[in-house]
C-alpha cells in the first residue's frame, strides 16, 4: 500500500490523501471518500478495510471546515461542500493513477449531500454509495421556515452549536443589495 498527501491550489484549497496499491498504480478506478458532519479525510475501520481490499485509488479529503483544510465551520453550506467535490474529482479526473471514466463517492452522513448535489449535476461521475444519509433534514428546513426573513437579511441562527447564515441552508447563493459577494 502506497499513500501520499495533496492540498488543492484552488478554491478552499482541500487537503487530502491519495491511498493506491501501490507506487506507480496508473489508469485505476477511484473512490472519492466524502465524510460526515464534522468529520475529516482520516478513514474509520470499514473505509480502511474497504481500502485494503480493493484494487482502486481511494481519495479521501477534509471538507471546507474540517480536519487539516480548516476554515470558520460557520461558513459551511453544502453548496460548497459540492463545490470541493467538484474540485477534488477534477484533481482526480488529471491524475496518472485516475481512471477517468471511473470516478466515484463513498459518502456518510452529511457527506451525501454534496456527493449527491455534485452528482445531480455532473453525469461524469461513475457512482455514488451513500451510508447513513443525512437527506432527510426535516429540522434544517424547520430552522430555516422557523427564521427565514432573518436569515434573509443577513443574520445568522444556530444550527447543531454553529451560528450559519442562509448559504448553509440553500443551494443557492443568496445576496442582499448591499453586500458583496466573492
Amino acid at each position: 500500500m502506497f499513500s501520499f498527501d495533496f492540498q488543492l491550489t484552488t478554491g478552499d484549497k482541500n487537503i487530502g490523501t491519495v491511498y493506491l496499491p501501490h507506487e506507480h498504480a496508473t489508469n485505476l478506478p477511484v473512490i472519492i471518500y466524502c465524510h460526515g458532519w464534522g468529520g475529516s479525510r482520516y478513514l474509520g475501520l470499514t473505509v480502511a478495510a474497504l481500502r485494503e481490499q480493493m484494487n482502486c485509488a481511494l481519495v479521501a479529503f477534509d471538507f471546507y471546515g474540517c480536519g487539516d483544510t480548516g476554515g470558520d465551520y460557520s461558513l459551511m453550506s453544502y453548496g460548497r461542500w459540492k463545490d470541493n467535490l467538484a474540485e477534488v474529482f477534477a484533481w482526480c479526473a488529471a491524475q496518472p493513477f485516475a481512471d477517468k471514466n471511473k470516478i466515484g463517492c463513498y459518502s456518510v452522513s452529511s457527506g451525501t449531500m454534496a456527493a449527491l448535489r455534485f452528482a445531480a449535476e455532473n453525469h461524469e461521475i461513475a457512482f455514488v454509495i451513500s451510508v447513513a444519509t443525512a437527506i432527510n433534514l426535516v429540522w434544517l428546513a424547520k430552522t430555516l421556515a422557523d427564521h427565514a426573513a432573518e436569515l434573509l437579511a443577513g443574520e445568522t441562527r444556530e444550527f447543531l452549536g454553529t451560528p450559519f447564515g442562509m448559504d448553509f441552508f440553500c443551494r443557492h447563493r443568496w445576496q442582499r443589495a448591499d453586500v458583496h459577494h466573492d
